[in-house]
């Protein structure tokens, strides 16, 4: 229903409620009933429509000031708002790194928006993305960031993960190994361990896997991820000791959903367990 109808019969509404007497027939009340709640709910669907349009925007209008950056002077009331955009990243990098993806995409946009030549920002916002499997926002931001800076630690991390997802596991081998190399990012080269050890899993040299969590475990003693893939890494393989080991080591983090994960993964195994043991 287009909008100046809508508002028409609010008016209408309007003058038949006021018009409307005391004792007036049950059929009449009944009937305006009815259209209230009628243009009620048309109203509430027009808002939900609404909504998910301006979130449809969101990565539009990202990406857009990304490519074509304002070039007005920095002094400019225009001009990013570098404490806000900061505050914002670093809010969006605590929900990533806590697992907290959808969160991660809200603050991350806000501060691409105060600051929209942030290729950390685009990146971390690209890497939010391909954590909700969501691979074609996530693409566009990396090629806006690649052609400001295609050498960020951050950005070759992230094109390695979506090279990854999409079954290229040599770009992304090239991609890890680069940042590794690298070394001047120490959350990226964490991080780039970790998917190391992905990939290395994916292709069936589990023990390189294991060796690249446990590299990024020295580097991040708390990334339940990576106790996670190293345990469920030892469990493919049938050492269920080492699992659990690895998986209880995870566990103990409380606040992240990897630690969730390691801890349910401990509870199926020593359920498996009983139950042989039972039946034996």
């Amino acid at each position: 229903m287009s909008d100046s109808r809508l508002a028409g019969r609010v008016a209408a509404l309007r003058e038949a409620v006021s018009a409307l007497e005391a004792g007036s027939d049950p059929p009449a009340r009944e009937s305006l009933r009815q259209e209230i709640v009628e243009i009620g709910r048309a109203i509430d669907q027009g808002m939900r429509k609404l909504e998910e349009l301006k979130e449809e925007m969101r990565p539009i209008v990202a990406t857009y000031q990304a490519a074509f950056p304002r070039t007005s002077p920095a002094t400019s009331p225009a001009r990013a708002d570098h404490l806000g955009s900061s505050t914002f990243r670093e809010r969006g990098w605590s929900a990533l790194a806590g697992g907290e993806y959808d969160t991660a995409v809200q603050q991350l946009r806000h501060a691409l928006e105060l600051d929209p030549t942030d290729v950390g920002t685009m990146a971390l916002l690209a890497w939010a993305h391909l954590r909700l499997d969501q691979l074609r926002q996530a693409r566009l931001l990396l090629e806006n960031a690649a052609d400001s800076n295609p050498d960020n630690p951050l950005v070759v991390l992230c094109n390695g993960y979506l090279a990854m997802n999409e079954g290229d596991m040599d770009r992304a081998l090239s991609c890890f190994r680069k940042v590794v190399d690298a070394g001047t990012d120490r959350t990226a080269t964490l991080y780039a361990h970790l998917y190391l050890g992905m990939v290395y899993g994916r292709i069936d040299m589990r023990r390189d896997a294991q060796a690249a969590f446990r590299r990024a475990l020295e580097l991040g003693p708390s990334l339940s991820e990576a106790y996670w893939e190293l345990g469920r890494s030892h469990r493919q393989e049938g050492r269920d000791d080492l699992a659990l080991e690895a998986w209880r080591a995870g566990g103990e983090n409380r606040f992240n959903p990897w630690g969730e994960q390691c801890r349910q993964g401990v509870e199926s195994l020593e359920a498996a367990r009983s139950e042989i043991g039972g039946g034996g």
